[in-house]
């Protein structure tokens, strides 16, 4: 199935269960109302009021004015035998029931359930015997039972069908009612207040922060309508569950508030003026009430109730319309709580009003899908926020990590160069000194015995000559600024030839086998250009030559530059120990090279082993 067609399923698929579940909540009060056992079913009844007329069953009638409101009045019958034990049940009422048999009032609602919340229903399961006039043979007739139901303090009346049978005949259809408004409710209440504790304290101590506020805001409400749904066992809570039902515009915005947190993964910025919508939604009941202006019940009504419905189609159609775009998990299971929530408050305000006749309240199950799907998706983007965050960390931490490393070299790069210019300065200021002094002295020496007849001034002359040449090449030789041992072997054959020359030594120089040698490190460098200065030296003066040959050779990456020497003195075998070889040895050994003497008859071979370079050119 390609991609297209994938997202065309799932949208269809959403929508099909979009429609489904307001169907399914409208038909819940059914099921629960529903008896599926009884000997008899009373459908109509005879009104009393306003002449005799039959009334279908159930039936609702609802009056604005609560205190001007009439009762209804009628009655049913039933067939009864004389020996029989019956009972009659009610699956549901509103308001408060009493029933006659005869003259005999058997049942009272109001003494026998006393008050109930907004999100409660009664139930009446009253016993009725057979008159004392019914003896056989007339063993079974018809019984005529009143009845007068007054409307509740909110201006509803309402009463179900009838069912007659034995006690044990409706135990089913009492137990479903009690699981769902006692034990289901109270269970509910419980998960409800241990997730408002979690997040308030996970709040506090800031393990979440901002969007932990609107999930906090909508489980107080629904808290607080458990705790005031609690008033048929603490009859003090009662008036509780009607001002809760007051403040349901704050839950309408907390709802607007967490959508929008869970479409855009971003906690809502605080805003001072939804602060203050807030307080004023708060105290507009009681300040309406204290001026006489309403009262709870009015105000719920015809502004909170209507509100929470509008603020509920509005979030729905807007959670369908982004889920179809998106088809994000989260945003479609949050769009079906909110449908299910709007479809069950529509649903017990149109039973509230007396638009519809079966009761049942069906807020209470959809507040319980309310708070698994708030739940899980609230969890769902803690953890991908938490996801998010920690992969953005990784990027920061391998980009500073980057950084870092870029830092280090350009740092060690500015030291070096830094080194370097410092170098640099400091050898142009020995230059400097050196050019404009020793060499200045001894030019004036090699002047004044240039042309001098005694052997004593001509070997002064010589020396001079000889001391003049070696400290321009040291001048004239860095090493350090150069790379590339060809180059800097080029460099230092330019120096040195022609002044060899003039002094009657024929030089021959070969730097060819260096061509391919890779960079080299300067202080390597400057390490093999005065291991070959002392061998010419010591070749020039010590041996005193006329044959000079300086040629580089290189076998598979096995580099040698050989010095060979001719026309004068033999190499000595004492000379070893003197300071000028044992430093060439020194200087070969710290780079990895090798530095050999050979004596001949006229001279002697000095070979220069040089490791293979790193980098190649």
């Amino acid at each position: 199935m390609t991609k297209s067609a994938s997202g065309l399923v799932r949208r269809v698929a959403f929508l099909i269960l979009i429609v489904l579940a307001p169907i399914a909540i409208f038909n819940f009060p059914k099921y629960l109302t529903h008896v599926a056992e009884y000997d008899q079913k009373v459908m109509f009844y005879t009104s009393l009021e306003g002449g005799s007329r039959s009334v279908l069953l159930p039936h609702s009638r609802f009056e604005s004015d609560p205190l001007s409101a009439s009762p209804l009045t009628g009655f049913f019958t039933v067939s009864l035998g004389w020996e029989d034990d019956k009972y009659l049940y009610f699956p549901f009422h509103v308001g408060r029931l009493k029933l006659w048999l005869g003259n005999s009032l058997i049942f009272d609602s109001e003494v026998k359930d006393g008050s109930k919340s907004v999100t409660q229903l009664s139930y009446a399961l009253v016993e009725i015997r057979a008159p004392s006039l019914m003896k056989p043979p007339n063993q079974y007739g018809e019984v005529k039972i009143s009845f007068e139901l007054t409307p509740s303090h909110r201006g509803l009346s309402s009463i179900s069908n009838i069912y007659i049978g034995n006690v044990d005949t409706f135990s089913v259809p009492i137990l479903k009612t009690r699981i769902y408004y006692d034990t289901y409710r109270i269970g509910l209440l419980g998960a409800q207040s241990v997730l408002l504790i979690l997040l308030i304290i996970s709040f506090i101590f800031r393990a979440l922060g901002r969007e932990a506020i609107a999930p906090i805001l909508i489980l107080t409400f629904l808290v607080f309508m458990g705790i005031g749904s609690l008033s048929g066992i603490i009859p003090s809570l009662f008036p509780l569950s009607k001002f809760v039902l007051s403040t349901l515009p704050v839950m309408v915005i907390a709802l607007n508030e967490y959508f929008g947190y869970i479409y855009s993964n971003k906690p809502p910025p605080i805003s001072s003026s939804r602060f203050f919508f807030l307080i004023v939604i708060c105290l507009s009941p009681p300040i309406l009430m204290v001026f006489g202006i309403f009262d709870v019940a009015t105000y719920n009504l015809f502004f909170a109730v209507p509100a929470l419905v509008l603020g509920l189609f509005a979030f729905s159609v807007q959670g369908i319309l982004s889920y179809i775009k998106s088809l994000r998990i989260e945003i479609g299971f949050w769009a079906l709580s909110l449908t299910v929530m709007f479809s069950a408050i529509l649903h017990d305000f149109l039973f509230r009003i007396a638009v519809l006749n079966v009761a049942g309240v069906t807020a209470i199950l959809s507040s319980s899908l309310l708070v698994i799907i708030l739940s899980a998706t609230f969890t769902q983007v803690i953890l991908r926020s938490k996801e998010q965050l920690a992969s953005a960390n990784k990027i920061l931490t391998d980009a500073l990590a980057d950084q870092s490393e870029t830092l280090k070299s350009e740092f060690e790069n500015s030291a070096r160069l830094i080194k370097e210019a410092t170098v640099a300065t400091e050898q142009t200021r020995l230059t400097r000194e050196l050019h404009d002094g020793v060499l200045t002295y001894m030019g004036i020496i090699n002047a004044l015995s240039e042309k001098a007849v005694e052997p004593t001034l001509q070997k002064i002359n010589q020396l001079a000559r000889y001391a003049v040449n070696e400290i321009r090449v040291i001048l004239e030789a860095r090493p350090a600024d150069q790379h590339s041992l060809t180059i800097a072997l080029g460099s230092l054959r330019e120096q040195m030839t022609d002044p060899l020359r003039t002094i009657g030594v024929n030089v021959e120089w070969s730097n060819l086998a260096l061509l391919n040698y890779g960079k080299i490190d300067p202080k390597v460098l400057m390490n093999i250009v005065r291991i070959i200065q002392e061998a010419i030296h010591n070749a020039v003066v010590r041996a005193g030559c006329t044959h000079l040959s300086v040629l580089a050779h290189n076998n598979d990456d096995e580099y040698k530059i050989i010095i060979t020497n001719t026309g004068g003195r033999p190499f000595c075998e004492e000379h070893r120990r003197g300071h000028g070889i044992v430093n060439m040895v020194s200087r070969a050994a710290s780079f990895g090279g090798e530095v050999t003497i050979n004596s001949t008859e006229c001279g002697a071979v000095v070979t220069l082993t040089i490791p293979p370079s790193e980098q190649r050119l």
